[in-house]
């Protein structure tokens, strides 16, 4: 019986990770694209960052919810990528842009993510909640601001 609003209330306190904004503009500046793989909902991606979410990744890949006319929920749709399934989005999003994977980046904090760390040039395990991540990756970050993953990126 959740309705669009609801969960719109219940995420309203959340905001973007100090730095997220700023290390994403600098990223971009530097020519690079930048897609969010999460196993999180739309709304969120939407309440934290706005409309500006559509100017910052190039693609969200999100579960999305689904509402009827009253706003009520009534389904989802899962991500194509989500949780196990990361490293082939990688895959897939290196090969639609010509990239090779030794020039990717790929910045995750949870052990879903050390699969696709390991496919890449530069990953970077940030704020990690799994060990087995920590060791995969080539930088562990512990901070409070995104903007300091950019010192591993030249």
């Amino acid at each position: 019986g959740a309705t669009k609003h609801d969960i719109l209330e219940a995420i309203m306190s959340l905001h973007p990770m100090e730095g997220a904004i700023g290390t994403i503009r600098a990223l971009q500046e530097r020519g690079n694209k930048i897609f969010a793989i999460s196993g999180g909902i739309d709304l969120v991606v939407e309440s934290v960052y706005g409309e500006e979410y559509k100017k910052l990744f190039e693609e969200v890949f999100i579960n999305k919810y689904q509402f009827d006319g009253s706003e009520k929920l009534v389904g989802v749709t899962p991500s194509k990528y989500d949780v196990d399934h990361k490293a082939d989005c990688v895959k897939d999003m290196a090969q639609a842009h010509g990239a090779d994977l030794k020039n990717c980046v790929y910045v995750g904090n949870n052990e879903n993510d050390a699969t696709a760390c390991l496919l890449v040039g530069t990953s970077i395990a940030f704020n990690s909640k799994s060990e087995r991540l920590v060791e995969v990756t080539t930088h562990h970050v512990e901070s409070k601001d995104l903007f300091d993953i950019l010192k591993f990126l030249g």
